[in-house]
This record gives structure tokens, C-alpha cells and sequence, in this order.
């Protein structure tokens, strides 16, 4: 009887260390996928950090771009042509002050120019697209020019 209760524990002893054994070889699927998700973790919070880090980046840069269009709005205001004296800066030349009058003049004066300029190639034989890509406008203001041109005309 001894001997069988020997037996016994030997055997119970194997199937204790055969059971120990498998269950460290068999992990759980929550243990088998943790140092995934772990990693996986870590990648994203690196990511995060960098684009946190290039936006804080861009945030000043654009600060910095909205300081100096402020400062150039604040120097155009100062030359605005509200007051009759011409000021004078580093960075801006009295002789580029134009009065309201004159500015009207030099814009009405382009218009005439720019209109005859349209005239003189459509008598060359120019078309509407390529009158438009010499002169820098839109097709549909030379169509609508040479609209004129033709009630003019009747």
C-alpha cells in the first residue's frame, strides 16, 4: 500500500509540473496581445508628441506672419492718403503717394489703354482666348469688350 501511495504523489508531482510547464507555454490571449497594444501605444504617443510639436511650430510661425501684416497694415495707414502731407519712411518713397484724383486718372487711363490694346488685336486677327492671355484679363471681358465693339458698330 505504500508503494501506492508512493505511485500516487510521483504521478501527481509529473502532472504538476506538466500542467506548470503547458500554462507557461500557453499564454492567455489578454498576455499574448498586451505588449502589442503596449507598443502600438507608445508609437501613437510619439506620433502625437511630433504633431503637437509641428503645429505648435506652424501656430508661431503664422503669429509671427499676423505681427508683420500687422505692422504693414499699421504703415499703410500712415500712408493712406487721408492727410494732404506726403510722409516720409525707410521703407516707403514719397514719390509712390498718389492722390485719389490722380490714381482715378492713371486707372481710367489703363482702362482706355487696355481697351485699344484689345481693339488693335482683335483687327489682327487675335482671338478672344489669346486676347486674354496677352493682356493678363478674362476671356468673358474681352467677349463682353468686343460685345460693345459690335452695338457700336450698328
Amino acid at each position: 500500500m505504500l508503494n501506492l501511495l508512493i505511485a500516487i504523489f510521483i504521478n501527481l508531482v509529473i502532472l504538476y509540473l506538466f500542467y506548470k510547464n503547458l500554462d507557461s507555454k500557453i499564454e492567455s490571449p489578454q498576455k499574448k496581445y498586451e505588449s502589442e497594444i503596449n507598443s502600438i501605444m507608445i508609437e501613437f504617443n510619439k506620433l502625437a508628441k511630433n504633431n503637437i510639436d509641428l503645429l505648435e511650430e506652424k501656430i508661431e510661425e503664422l503669429t509671427n506672419i499676423l505681427k508683420i501684416a500687422d505692422e504693414k497694415i499699421k504703415e499703410l495707414k500712415k500712408y493712406s492718403g487721408h492727410s494732404s502731407k506726403k510722409k516720409e519712411s525707410k521703407n516707403f518713397k514719397t514719390d509712390d503717394i498718389v492722390s485719389n484724383d490722380e490714381f482715378s486718372e492713371k486707372a481710367s487711363s489703363k482702362k482706355v489703354n487696355k481697351y485699344k490694346k484689345i481693339e488693335e488685336l482683335l483687327s489682327e486677327g487675335y482671338s478672344a482666348e489669346e486676347i486674354s492671355e496677352e493682356l493678363g484679363i478674362s476671356v468673358s471681358e474681352v467677349n463682353l469688350y468686343m460685345e460693345l465693339l459690335k452695338s457700336k458698330m450698328k
